[in-house]
């Protein structure tokens, strides 16, 4: 995360150069859940990404819903794809491993030990940003990137909270959420990514 921030606040001008783009990541669903609002946001406070669900055309519905877009350098929308990709196939994995250690046998508390997964790995990255700014290495954002996200959609709104009850598998979650390891991505994302080591 260190370094991924200091590439950042390196190569600014060079960013400049590259441009911006964007890219939707997940399925288009007419109920967007709480473990992909937090992941959301986690991919806009430490992927040096913004983020905007917009609306989509939700085929297996027949109706209208929502999809996340993320905007960016394209390198950066390499790295913020994997990490979505990763982490919720990773937080699906850990709902499967802790239904087995405990017995459990419906899937009732999945949304919440999964929001609880991506609430602990946001701390994790909070600590690690937090370590960032002793060092002198802050992120302050980049105003060329906002300003490309309000050319794209001038008038946004912002969401209302979660809603979130914390129960016991909330906390399973978050506890294991906060042993996540984000790995280096091998194959095509390693190749255009340039993800610079491990996060967390």
């Amino acid at each position: 995360q260190r370094l991924m921030l200091k590439h950042n606040i390196d190569e600014s001008v060079a960013r400049a150069r590259e441009g911006f783009t964007f890219r939707h990541l997940g399925r288009p669903s007419g109920r967007i859940e709480a473990a992909e609002h937090v992941l959301a946001g986690i991919l806009s406070r430490h992927f040096f990404v913004d983020v905007i669900w917009v609306p989509a055309y939700v085929a297996s519905e027949g109706r209208r819903g929502r999809v996340l877009e993320v905007c960016g350098t394209p390198a950066n929308l390499e790295v913020a794809a994997y990490v979505h990709g990763f982490l919720l196939e990773t937080a699906l994995r850990l709902w499967c491993e802790h239904k087995c250690q405990h017995g459990i046998e419906s899937n009732r508390e999945r949304r919440r030990f999964m929001t609880g997964v991506m609430m602990g790995f946001d701390e994790k990255l909070k600590a690690g940003a937090a370590e960032s700014r002793r060092e002198g290495l802050v992120w302050v954002g980049d105003p060329e990137l906002a300003a490309y996200l309000h050319q794209r959609y001038p008038r946004t709104t912002r969401g209302s909270g979660i809603g979130l009850q914390r129960n016991e598998a909330y906390e399973h979650g978050r506890q294991a959420g906060r042993q996540i390891v984000l790995h280096k991505p091998v194959g095509s994302h390693a190749r255009r990514g340039r993800l610079l080591g491990p996060v967390g």
